[in-house]
């Protein structure tokens, strides 16, 4: 796990954190766990495996 130093605090960043995905042909939402990358609200994502 990374951290973010500053002056008066650490931040630590995680390796691994839940992200929740919307699937527009079946308006449903599930959540994932998205390991070693950085998503925001709006990024669009492949998701593979079962579900």
């Amino acid at each position: 796990m990374q951290s973010i130093q500053t002056d008066a605090i650490c931040l630590p960043i995680p390796d691994m954190y839940l992200a929740e995905v919307h699937f527009d042909n079946t308006r449903e939402t599930e959540t994932f766990i998205a390991e070693h990358m950085e998503l925001y609200e709006g990024d669009l994502v492949y998701v593979t495996g079962p579900m």
